[in-house]
C-alpha cells in the first residue's frame, strides 16, 4: 500500500506513517497494515487471518495533499 496515516503524539505533534496493502496467498485475503519504515524495512510481516508469511504487496493508489492550489 502507499498511503499514509497520522498517528497523534501529544497535543500538537504527529507522526505519519505509510499503509501498506498486501494479498495473502495461503487464506486468499487482502489486508492493510500501518507500519513505520523501519518495522517494514523488517519484513516480518504475518497475514492477520491466519497468522503465515505467504503475503505479497498489492500495488495501490495513493493521493497527496499539497498547500499549492491548481
Amino acid at each position: 500500500m502507499v498511503g499514509q496515516s497520522s498517528i497523534p503524539l501529544g497535543s500538537s505533534t504527529e507522526v505519519i506513517v505509510p499503509r501498506y496493502e498486501f494479498y495473502c496467498e495461503d487464506c486468499r485475503r487482502p489486508f492493510e497494515v500501518i507500519l513505520t519504515l523501519a518495522e517494514y524495512e523488517k519484513g516480518k510481516i504475518k497475514c492477520p487471518n491466519c497468522r503465515r508469511e505467504h503475503i505479497h504487496q498489492e500495488v495501490a493508489a495513493f493521493f497527496v495533499v499539497t498547500s499549492k492550489k491548481s
